[in-house]
């Protein structure tokens, strides 16, 4: 169970630094504005309680997160999660590498500005690209042309039939 420490305590248990004193004396501003010599002389009662509660507050986060880190858990507990903590940092750069490696092999998107061609025309340049022999997929033929695919399959259907070309069995 977590307390807070009562001033005494937790002056008591937390040693006086410099920047613990400092929090007290004035900052150059305020030394112009007083015109003062000394290091806490013009500052009211009011000012120096408000400087020791911001203080007490400090002493109080700081003793909490010594008590959480150091009561919590013991020297072979943190060696654990040390250990647990590099593994499963090599695991995260695992997968980063493996997501990059995804990324370039998805392909990039294209846009393609498709042509207006009257059908007759689509046809003669489907014809023309099928004359050297090789195997294309419709959206091989659409992209290549810069047609729409619905009109690219249904002219490639219409010279299937009339026997011009035929499917290739092996890659269906």
């Amino acid at each position: 169970m977590i307390t807070a420490p009562s001033e005494v305590e937790a002056i008591e248990t937390w040693p006086l630094s410099a920047s613990f004193i400092d929090c007290f004396l004035p900052n150059s501003e305020e030394r112009e504005k007083f015109n003062l010599m000394g290091d806490s002389a013009g500052f009211t009662t009011e000012d120096i309680e408000a400087k020791v509660r911001k203080v007490n507050k400090l002493i109080q986060v700081k003793q909490t997160a010594m008590n959480i880190s150091f009561s919590s858990f013991g020297p072979a507990d943190l060696l654990d999660l040390v250990r647990e903590n590099a593994s499963l940092r090599q695991e995260m750069e695992q997968i980063k590498q493996k997501l990059s490696d995804l990324e370039d092999r998805v392909p990039k998107e294209k846009v393609i500005v498709l042509r207006e061609l009257p059908r007759e025309a689509a046809k003669q340049e489907i014809r023309r690209i099928f004359s050297d022999g090789r195997t294309l997929y419709y959206s091989d033929i659409a992209e290549e042309l810069k047609i729409d695919l619905e009109l690219a399959v249904d002219i490639c259907h219409e010279l299937q039939e009339s026997g011009e070309i035929k499917i290739d069995e092996r890659v269906l």
